[in-house]
């Protein structure tokens, strides 16, 4: 546990210091009260299913990781060896008979939600018009969704989605979409489809899938092009000409090690004040920074926050057993290679334990004034500069997160983080402990005149 004084200055440029428990979420203004009340939140609990170790709702359905773009940043598609490789079959259309006929026998109810993923879904659409027709005749109750770069999405695969009422996110980065590959919306024809499915949505009363996923999303990820969500969202609101949502998130794999993708601590420094200008200035915040500002403010009210909260990683957070065709459990989508593999649905006995890092073991972590938001960003690592790289992402994105729920809580505009921060940072040679920088206080980088 550390704490922290956050010096800000009221409106009439007053200065004012606040006090933040960073474990348990508390904020206290300047006699030491609290600025809000603690109490219990209802318990998280994925229990509906039971693999190994593993309790979950539903599945995020790994059909393959090749893909049509070769982004960078991607911790799986920048490989051809993980691509084409043993270490990363994860099935093909002779499994599709067999994973629905027996999935009785490992899972003891019908799935709540399936997630369709990648790779990019859209090569595998053969096997996906045989795979998604099966599973719906399977668990007609139950939602389904998918996660696509949208650049193979035509007329036919666009009836599919609609037929089965199959959610549909759409990956593109706005701005920063030329760092990935091609942009879907630059074209015409396929802006067309993907403005026609959108509509299509629409009309669907109580689809399956609404309390899992919106219809039709965006999901951009930051990069150096892309380190404004108010020029993003505006991005799609001028290339996609319906109200869709739009989130924004930070990267959340270097592929590769190609950590020259991602954005230097300069141009950090840029996003934070923008993350801020867009969650106060403007209506046009990504949709999950609203979420993550009530996370915020939930993190500091709630009094059983191991129960109650989850993880800013979605491989531990949406109660989704992560697995392949030929049944193959993974610790996370981001990487299905053998090391992060943990055994067959069809021989449970043997399946690992799914343990990520508890990010209360990190000393850095216990000593971060975002941990409250961040909650330990990736937990396939404990330290190395993989760690070091996606926590330095997330620190920042964080920040900007919470300074904006300060401001909109207080009305105050805080500066400065005094206390003691220890930040990870990578190493030229790489070191199984790691390297740490101490700080006394961090800075607020934001201008919001």
């Amino acid at each position: 546990m550390a704490l922290y004084k956050i010096k800000c200055y009221s409106q009439d440029h007053q200065q004012i210091d606040l006090q933040y428990d960073n474990m348990t979420g508390m904020l206290y203004d300047n006699d030491n009260i609290p600025l809000f009340e603690q109490h219990r939140f209802p318990t998280r609990q994925f229990k509906t299913n039971k693999v190994g170790s593993v309790e979950f709702d539903g599945l995020r359905l790994m059909i393959g990781t090749k893909c049509n773009f070769h982004c960078k940043y991607c911790a799986e598609g920048t490989s051809t060896d993980r691509v084409n490789s043993s270490a990363t079959y994860l099935g093909s259309m002779k499994d599709v008979d067999y994973f629905i006929d027996h999935a009785g026998e490992w899972m003891q109810h019908p799935p709540k939600f399936i997630d369709f993923r990648g790779g990019e879904p859209g090569v595998y659409y053969k096997l996906l018009q045989r795979l998604i027709p099966q599973c719906r005749e399977k668990w007609p109750e139950c939602a389904f969704g998918m996660l696509s770069n949208g650049s193979l999405i035509n007329d036919s695969f666009a009836q599919m989605l609609l037929d089965y009422q199959c959610a549909l996110t759409i990956s593109h980065d706005g701005p920063g979409q030329s760092e990935r590959g091609e942009d879907p919306l630059l074209d015409p024809s396929k802006v067309g489809v993907l403005e026609w499915l959108f509509d299509q949505y629409q009309l669907i009363e109580n689809p399956s899938y609404k309390k899992y996923w919106a219809s039709f999303k965006f999901h951009a990820t930051m990069n150096k092009k892309s380190l404004n969500p108010i020029a993003v969202v505006q991005y799609f609101r001028q290339h996609f000409h319906r109200p869709a949502k739009v989130n924004f998130y930070v990267v959340g794999g270097v592929g590769n090690g190609q950590y020259y993708t991602i954005p230097d601590d300069d141009m950090m420094n840029i996003l934070v004040p923008n993350i801020i200008r867009s969650c106060i200035l403007t209506d046009d915040a990504p949709g999950n920074f609203k979420r993550f500002i009530r996370d915020f403010y939930d993190y500091g009210q709630c009094s059983n926050k191991d129960q109650a909260f989850g993880s800013f990683c979605s491989a531990r957070d949406v109660g989704a057993l992560i697995v392949g065709l030929n049944g193959r459990v993974i610790r996370c989508q981001n990487f299905a290679h053998d090391p992060y593999s943990m055994g067959w649905v069809y021989d449970q006995n043997n399946i690992q334990d799914d343990a990520f890092v508890d990010y209360r073991t990190r000393e850095c972590c216990q000593n971060c004034p975002v941990i409250g938001l961040c909650k330990g960003t990736c937990g396939l690592f404990e330290s190395g500069n993989y760690f070091s790289e996606t926590c330095r992402t997330k620190y920042y994105y964080c920040l900007g997160l919470m300074i904006a729920a300060i401001i909109q809580m207080t009305g105050l505009l805080p500066y400065r983080i005094e206390g003691r921060v220890i930040r990870p940072k990578k190493e030229l040679i790489e070191t199984s402990h790691g390297s740490y920088d101490h700080l006394d206080f961090v800075n607020i980088p934001y201008y919001l005149n």
